[in-house]
């Protein structure tokens, strides 16, 4: 499975500052469940070095980046058809069905996405929908230990166990 981030405002509040709570779930992604991290970026690829450093320093893993090879002077416009033309490229190369989602900032890179047919979320979006399926994993995981009913067979051969126990058997 195949997750695409965007940086500046998804994997970072503001600046450069970390979103630590979004790179802590990647992190937990790519270990559990042996996610494949993409990182699609309006920003100049002249800033690759330096990217790459970011991602590094800050424990980001990804296994292909790709940033804006369109101009060195990107504005809007130009970022959001180098998102569209890298998404439509991975899923050409991928399949759709590789591409589990895309987490940017951007509405219209998450419009592109979904356009697209893949699903699309802001940081904030994807945090609270892992949090809310957590829970409800927990509260399976509850129901079912819960209810299951020992059978009479067994809680006597517990009982003679014990009493055997308490006699030096």
């Amino acid at each position: 499975m195949i997750e695409i981030y965007d940086i500046d405002g998804t994997l970072t509040t503001s600046g450069d500052t970390p979103r630590q709570d979004l790179i802590d779930y990647i992190k937990t992604d790519v270990q559990d469940e042996g996610v494949r991290i993409f990182i699609v970026s309006g920003r100049a690829i002249s800033r690759l070095e330096e990217t790459e450093k970011w991602l590094r320093d800050n424990g980001v893993p990804y296994e292909q980046i790709y940033l804006n090879d369109f101009s060195e002077t990107p504005g809007p416009n130009v970022i959001e058809a180098f998102k569209a033309y890298k998404y439509a490229k991975i899923v050409e190369e991928y399949g759709l069905e590789e591409i589990g989602y895309v987490v940017d900032d951007s509405a219209e890179a998450r419009s592109n996405a979904e356009g697209m047919g893949i699903k699309a979320y802001t940081a904030q979006e994807l945090l609270a929908a892992e949090a809310e399926h957590g829970a409800e994993d927990e509260e399976q995981s509850a129901e079912d230990r819960a209810v299951y009913e020992v059978p009479d067979y067994i809680r006597e051969a517990a009982r003679k166990g014990l009493e055997w126990h308490e006699q030096g058997l």
